[in-house]
């Protein structure tokens, strides 16, 4: 896992403000994040923190203020740290014997540090962004991946408060796991016995996308249109490996053949890759400020399944607010439906809730 947890860092950061003065213009962002959701027995639960460092100072004078980033057009560096935590409890497989449930857990960390320059005129921008990705599974014989994101990108403001962006993204997780047993212990049944399986897992994920955005004012409030649709490309490699005990008394060795010619002791390895895509996603979210203090948004997604089973399609919809109390602090607010990607399960709602401080 990840060891320094950097989400001390905003914290850390907020506790400066006490010893600074808050004014605008502002240098310094930053936000706390929890989301929650639970459905049938899964309960997913997410923290993040990060900070946000402006290379100039940042004004929202005249302006929606959670959009003062986007229109003073100015460079910074983003330090992000988030958890997510998959909580399930499934009931015993056995059918003898009084009821029991089994709870497993999965948590995954990532740490990420993004950028974004503006050149002198204003008008072209380049961002840039690398993340690390550690799982952590409490069940024996789950992959943990690990692994980093990379992802470049070039815009254009077409107009003070408009803009065009087309990004790349590249993934890259390695998931392993073993499972041993002891075979002497059990006294290696007739049929022989599995000693261990060893499972090695490579993803590649290759995104590319286009996305266009518009502030925009009608009437006596502001507006703003977010518009993205891209493709995903997955390739993924596996190699499974299992060895063999010598079964009880010689069992059955040599009446049955081995996979590949195998004997006891000596690994039955089987090799898989397999290509995806391309697999399409779009969004489309609007805002509507009917003051430059508060704000309310909703949002549709649609990405196809990245994996052959379920129905292929993911939709999520939702809403969100946030209202600026100070300069300084905003708070907010979301719900979220996510539509299952696998026919048969129900779809889960996600709220969340957000703080926001400048200085």
């Amino acid at each position: 896992m990840i060891k320094n947890r950097v989400l001390l860092l905003p914290l850390f950061c907020f506790a400066l403000i006490s010893t600074h003065a808050l004014a605008d213009p502002f240098r310094l962002e930053g936000d706390l994040a929890y989301l929650q959701g639970d459905e049938n027995g899964v309960e997913r639960t997410t923290q993040s923190a990060a900070v946000t460092w402006w290379l100039e100072p940042v004004d929202h004078a005249g302006l929606p203020w959670r959009e003062a980033g986007f229109v003073s057009r100015a460079s910074s560096i983003t330090v992000g740290y988030g958890r997510t935590r998959i909580e399930q409890t499934l009931l015993s497989p056995f059918p003898f014997g009084p009821p029991a449930t089994v709870d497993l857990r999965d948590d995954t960390e990532q740490l990420l540090v993004s950028g974004r320059y503006v050149f002198p005129a204003k008008r072209w921008f380049v961002d840039g962004a690398i993340g690390r990705i550690e799982s952590d599974a409490s069940a024996s014989g789950s992959l943990e991946p690990e692994g980093e994101e990379y992802s470049i990108g070039m815009g254009y403001y077409l107009t003070p408060t408009t803009t065009l962006r087309l990004a790349a993204k590249q993934g890259d997780l390695d998931a392993k796991d073993q499972v041993t047993n002891d075979c002497a212990a059990i006294g290696a049944p007739f049929f022989g016995c599995v000693q261990s399986i060893s499972i090695q897992q490579e993803t590649q994920t290759t995104e590319i996308a286009l996305s266009f955005r518009h502030l925009g004012r009608m009437a006596s409030f502001d507006y703003v249109i977010d518009l993205s649709a891209g493709s995903r490309r997955l390739k993924s490699e596996s190699e499974i490996s299992l060895v063999l005990a010598p079964p009880r008394g010689g069992g059955l060795i040599g009446v049955f053949p081995r996979p590949g010619g195998s004997t006891p002791g000596n690994p039955v390895t089987r090799r898989d890759s397999d290509t995806l895509g391309p697999l399409e996603f779009a969004l489309v979210s609007a805002r509507w400020y009917p003051a430059d203090t508060v704000g309310i948004g909703a949002s549709l997604a649609y990405s196809e399944r990245e994996a052959p089973s379920g129905d292929g399609q993911v939709l999520t919809y939702g809403l969100d607010a946030d209202w600026f109390i100070l300069p300084q602090l905003a708070v907010s607010a979301l719900w979220r439906r996510e539509r299952a990607p696998v026919s048969g399960l129900a779809d889960m709602d996600v709220f969340g809730a957000s703080l926001r401080l400048r200085w």
